[in-house]
């Protein structure tokens, strides 16, 4: 995944998703700058189990980030909604 700041001001982001002990992220949060782009790493961890399809998403999320703060702090910080959001959808193919 791909991630790329497209607003005028730094942006925390955060990366969720529906089922940890599946699906490993990293880095899962971090700070971009006005058109930093930061590629994320998803994976899918294997467990014996075959989850449901139409069921599992990674989420998005970013907020403004105040200039010298950290990711952790802008999030600590933060009132209310993410200024953004987009859920990425997961489409398990089995063979």
């Amino acid at each position: 995944l791909k991630i790329t700041n497209k607003s005028d001001m730094k942006q925390a982001f955060k990366i969720k998703c529906t089922r940890n002990d599946l699906f490993k992220i990293r880095p899962a949060t971090g700070i971009l700058d006005y058109n930093q782009t930061s590629n994320i790493t998803l994976t899918y961890k294997p467990n014996g189990e075959v989850p449901e399809n139409d069921k599992h998403h990674f989420g998005v999320y970013h907020i403004p980030a105040p200039e010298g703060c950290t990711c952790e702090g802008a999030w600590s910080e933060h009132y209310g909604p993410p200024q953004g959001e987009f859920r990425l959808k997961v489409q398990l193919c089995y063979q």
